[in-house]
C-alpha cells in the first residue's frame, strides 16, 4: 500500500476511534397488548361488602377470571388514531411518556414514566353472589377509572443492537361494573374514586402495583407469525413481547394480568 494512503487510513481510524459513541434512544409512544390467561382479580384480599349487590347480599370474596374485549379504536397521546385492523385485537395500552436515552455501550438502561391508558376486560363467566337463600349471577367488566391515572415506571435495558428487556411497575385503578344477568341491574365499584375520596388507603392490597420483570423487547418489528398475523407495533423502535413467544404476566397482590403483543387481524 502506498505510504500516503496508509497515513490517510491511520488518520481516519484514529479520528473515528476518538468519536463518542452515539446514544440509541427509544422514542416515547404507546404499546398495544392483548390480554391472555391468566388475567384475574382475587377479591379474597379485598372483599366486596355485604349489601353491595342487593339487600341482604353476602360479602363477595371470589376470584374472577377475565378475557380481553378489543377496544377497536384508540387515540394515543401523540394524537394518532388507531382503529380497524390496527386495533382489532387490542384491549390494553401502556404509553411510555418520555424518550429513553440509552447509551451506546451494552448493556445500557434508562427509566421512563409510563401510564396504562386503556383497559377492556370481561369476566369469563358470571360470578355467583349469595342473597339469602338465593344465588344471583352477575357479569363483570373492567375499564380504567378516570378519577386517578394508572401510572408507574419502566426501566428499559438494551442488551444489544437488536433490543433487550424491560421491567415495569404500574399502580392500576380499575373500574368494575357488575351487571345482574336476570334483569341487567348495574352496580359499580371504582377503585380510583375510592382512592380519591380517601375511602381506599394507598396501602390497600387492592392498589398493590402490577409488576413485570425481564420482559423482552426488540427494536424492529417481528416477522409475521406462522398463522399470518402481523405483530402489532404502534411505534417504530420498541416492540414488546409477542404472542409467538411466552406471554408476560404482570403480578400484584390481588391481581394477575397476562399480556402479549397484539396482532393485526
Amino acid at each position: 500500500m502506498h505510504k500516503h494512503a496508509i497515513c490517510i487510513y491511520v488518520a481516519m481510524a484514529l479520528w473515528f476511534g476518538l468519536q463518542p459513541a452515539q446514544a440509541q434512544d427509544v422514542a416515547a409512544g404507546p404499546d398495544p397488548f392483548t390480554s391472555v390467561t391468566p388475567t384475574e382479580f382475587n377479591f379474597a384480599g379485598f372483599p366486596i361488602p355485604a349489601g353491595f349487590f342487593d339487600t341482604g347480599s353476602s360479602p363477595f370474596r371470589g376470584q374472577i377470571s377475565f378475557r380481553g374485549v378489543p377496544i377497536r379504536t384508540y387515540t394515543d397521546k401523540r394524537g394518532v388514531v388507531h382503529k380497524d385492523a390496527d386495533a382489532a385485537t387490542v384491549d390494553t395500552v401502556v404509553e411510555r411518556l418520555q424518550n429513553a436515552a440509552l447509551p451506546a455501550s451494552f448493556p445500557s438502561r434508562a427509566t421512563v414514566d409510563v401510564e396504562m391508558t386503556a383497559l377492556s376486560l370481561q369476566s369469563v363467566a358470571p360470578i355467583p353472589v349469595r342473597v339469602g337463600a338465593q344465588v344471583q349471577r352477575w357479569n363483570v367488566t373492567v375499564v380504567l377509572s378516570i378519577a386517578r391515572p394508572s401510572s408507574g415506571r419502566m426501566v428499559i435495558t438494551r442488551n444489544n443492537a437488536a433490543g433487550g428487556t424491560f421491567r415495569s411497575q404500574l399502580t392500576v385503578y380499575p373500574r368494575f361494573t357488575f351487571t345482574r344477568v336476570s334483569d341487567s341491574v348495574v352496580r359499580v365499584l371504582d377503585l380510583g374514586e375510592l382512592a380519591a375520596s380517601e375511602k381506599l388507603r394507598p396501602g390497600s392490597p387492592a392498589l398493590a402495583p402490577l409488576v413485570a420483570f425481564g420482559v423482552p423487547w426488540q427494536s424492529t418489528s417481528p416477522q409475521p407469525d406462522e398463522l399470518g398475523g402481523t405483530v402489532q407495533g404502534w411505534g417504530t423502535d420498541f416492540y414488546a413481547t409477542d404472542c409467538r413467544k411466552l406471554p408476560t404476566t404482570e403480578r400484584a397482590a390481588l391481581a394477575r394480568h397476562g399480556v402479549c403483543r397484539s396482532k393485526r387481524s
